[in-house]
């Protein structure tokens, strides 16, 4: 199978797939264009194991996400930084921060969730993703995780409930339900 066939048979059809996959966990142009170069750079470089898997278009999505999430495990110190940073100066000043903060709340809230998805044991960060971000069902998570539909539900649940227990504190109601 030459170059160009491999493409077109295998990449072409879920381009936009792979693009809005990584975009979702960077939301970053410049990191998601080069996680994508990644992405490609390992499919081709296990393209004979990728283009002879079962579910080659599973296997490619699992693998924009693993590059997608190294992308932001190399981010998630710089960002944490900034954010200390952010809190001593408006502790400093006195500010509660609601000045425009609409966006910059939304935009932050959003980041210590992929910031708690990314500390997830990786099945369940892949299978939290998948499911609760992309809406996957669970036999294309099992395909890309390479296991069974159980197990990719009970990766799910587990991800899910950690990500309950380690976002509590952002519950405005404070519920009284902790674990």
């Amino acid at each position: 199978m030459d170059t160009s066939d491999s493409y077109t048979r295998f990449i072409e059809p879920i381009e936009g797939q792979m693009i809005g996959v990584i975009w979702r966990v960077l939301r970053d142009a410049d990191d998601s264009d080069d996680a994508l170069q990644n992405a490609l750079t390992k499919i081709w470089s296990k393209r004979r194991a990728v283009f002879s898997h079962p579910n080659p278009k599973a296997l490619i999505l699992r693998i924009c996400i693993n590059c997608a999430y190294d992308s932001l495990r190399r981010r998630v110190k710089h960002r944490r930084d900034q954010q200390v940073l952010r809190e001593r100066v408006t502790d400093q000043s006195g500010q509660s921060g609601a000045s425009g903060g609409d966006v910059l709340v939304e935009d932050e809230l959003r980041q210590q969730i992929m910031d708690q998805i990314v500390v997830l044991p990786r099945k369940q960060a892949v299978a939290a993703l998948m499911r609760l971000v992309d809406r996957m069902p669970y036999a294309d998570i099992a395909q890309a995780l390479g296991c069974s539909e159980t197990t990719a539900r009970v990766h799910v649940t587990r991800g899910r409930t950690r990500l309950r227990e380690r976002l509590s504190h952002l519950n405005p109601t404070g519920g009284g339900n902790a674990p």
